[in-house]
């Protein structure tokens, strides 16, 4: 929106300690369905933080489940290549994501509105 050649943004719906939520991750990774022995958790940070990015803005629009075909191109689109992993890994880890913000005493813990 323009204002007197002013541009105003909106505000944003939420934020995220991030560094909280990667650790949550960090500790839970050996034993998650995604991983992947020899792979380092380092190669799953961008796809963690791109299913944050998603969670926050759609959050209260539809559910994970119809919002997953969109996000497979957005992922493909929006994740450099030699941060992505393959779409399936990747769809496993932005739902983990989801439900655990989905959860409210976690999103309660983690997100700041």
């Amino acid at each position: 929106m323009h204002m007197n050649n002013c541009v105003v943004l909106p505000l944003p719906v939420g934020t995220l300690d991030m560094v909280r939520e990667l650790l949550h991750w960090r500790r839970g990774y050996p034993n998650s369905p995604f991983f992947r022995s020899g792979l380092e958790f380092e190669r799953y940070i961008a796809t963690f933080k791109f299913g944050y990015d998603t969670f926050l803005p759609n959050r209260e629009k539809n559910s994970t489940e119809q919002l997953l075909p969109n996000l497979c191109h957005q992922y493909k689109d929006g994740v450099a290549a030699c941060d992505r992993i393959d779409w399936a890994e990747a769809e496993m880890i932005v739902s983990a994501t989801w439900a655990r913000l989905e959860d409210a005493d976690s999103a309660r813990t983690a997100v700041r509105l």
